[in-house]
């Protein structure tokens, strides 16, 4: 409602939100903050898209939606990690910290190392938790999949990742 009167009215407007689902919704730019050494400041700012899907850090990929961070270890635009090896949207060599967001991963049933242990509908699709390796994923499915079923855990998009060590 507020984002068709903006609109309407032809008239901008700040909005200082802490919902994610609202600055990127009524926003046409957002600007995220972050944190360093206690002071603030912009750590991105562009189009809702774009700080969705190419954030600058991953404190930004983890204040403007669900995201899951991995450990990899790099060379070129593949990273081998605990569920295999991942495209990466920009290049490195070794270790490296990987943002997975849930709509980045699939789970296959039948052979694997990967167990789904959460099932829930959340109308237009299924959120699950799959734990593999000792480690929780979360991800969306079209349809429901079993408590205990086993398979295998995929990511089917690139991924952004960031040398280890940097700031979070």
């Amino acid at each position: 409602e507020l984002r068709r009167i903006l609109c309407q009215e032809n008239t901008s407007a700040l909005i200082v939100t802490h919902d994610q689902l609202d600055a990127l919704s009524l926003s046409d730019k957002v600007a995220v903050m972050g944190t360093k050494e206690n002071q603030g400041y912009i750590a991105q700012f562009a189009k809702p898209e774009e700080v969705y899907k190419n954030p600058a850090t991953v404190e930004v990929a983890r204040l403007t939606g669900r995201c899951m961070i991995l450990d990899g270890v790099a060379s070129g635009v593949k990273a081998d990690t605990t569920i295999g090896s991942i495209e990466l949207h920009n290049e490195f060599q070794g270790k490296i910290k990987i943002v997975i967001r849930p709509e980045s991963l699939q789970f296959k049933q039948g052979k694997g190392t990967s167990k789904i242990i959460f099932c829930a509908c959340l109308g237009v699709h299924f959120q699950l938790t799959v734990l593999c390796n000792n480690q929780r994923f979360h991800l969306y499915s079209d349809h429901a999949v079993s408590i205990g079923s086993i398979g295998s855990l995929f990511c089917v998009k690139p991924c952004w990742a960031w040398a280890e060590g940097s700031i979070f």
